[in-house]
């Protein structure tokens, strides 16, 4: 098996995506501008294929996930067939550890009406979730606006919300290009991501991926209704309006800050944190 001395220190990332909102947004921001210059290798799998019904089913993603595995697997083989010598066949449990073993995949979709225990069994299985309940827009809306931990975001009010602020109709191909057209300045488009990231932290502190609890001595539950929480020993994946898609981001709210006002200084306005 071919080495490569770099290889196994670099973590991977695979974000798992259903949508193509969310496939561009990561391949162009979250790759190229958040993690141009760090040492790990991040590539984004996009589940719903061309032609294809959008399927928010995590049970569906993690099968597309496991055939794309599959294949990675398959074309390992193929070229190892074809450029070593040596004929003693390779395990798949070796070629799995090769290619995956330093890799954590990441399911990214809305939460709409998955069930709870959809979403433990895929955490129990070794994926990491990132969602949005009810919608991505909601992250979309979190670069712009302040929103309010007690007021629900439908997925329809989202989509007002978003028409109302670029002036025309919210389009999901083109949402990051309506995005970045209402600042219209790049400065402060990247400086609106970090925002985005700041108030997700200040909202919601809590990553159900590390087992958060709610119960009575939760003190980041008792600032929420309790009609939107589920408190009886389970995660609070049913809280809405809730995200979790900052956690992705390993940033500090101070270095958060720092990078705001780094951008705002280019330009010659400033967004509120």
């Amino acid at each position: 098996m071919r080495k490569n001395c770099n290889k196994k220190d670099i973590k991977r990332y695979y974000l798992v995506v259903e949508g193509l909102t969310e496939s561009s947004y990561f391949k162009n921001y979250y790759v190229k501008e958040i993690f141009k210059d760090k040492n790990i290798s991040i590539e984004v799998i996009n589940t719903a294929s061309r032609g294809e019904k959008m399927q928010t089913d995590i049970f569906y993603m993690i099968n597309k996930v496991e055939t794309w595995k599959d294949n990675k697997i398959q074309q390992f083989k193929k070229n190892e067939r074809k450029h070593s010598r040596n004929k003693k066949r390779i395990s798949d449990t070796k070629i799995k550890n090769e290619l995956f073993g330093n890799a954590e995949f990441i399911l990214v979709f809305d939460k709409d009406d998955v069930e709870i225990s959809k979403i433990e069994n895929a955490i129990e299985e070794g994926y990491r979730i990132a969602y949005t309940n009810e919608a991505f827009e909601l992250w979309l809306l979190m670069h712009i606006q302040d929103i309010q931990y007690n007021q629900n975001y439908s997925r329809n009010q989202l989509i007002d919300n978003l028409t109302k602020l670029f002036d025309e109709t919210y389009d999901k191909s083109e949402a990051l290009t309506q995005i970045q057209s209402y600042f219209n300045d790049y400065n402060l488009f990247q400086a609106s991501i970090y925002k985005a990231i700041l108030q997700g932290y200040n909202l919601f502190p809590f990553d159900i991926n590390n087992s958060y609890r709610c119960n009575d001595n939760c003190l980041n539950c008792t600032k929420y209704n309790k009609d939107y929480v589920i408190c009886n020993g389970n995660n609070c994946i049913n809280l809405t309006p809730y995200t979790n898609i900052h956690f992705l981001f390993p940033f500090n709210k101070e270095e958060l800050r720092q990078k705001i006002e780094e951008l705002q200084s280019k330009s010659q306005e400033k967004i509120d944190m």
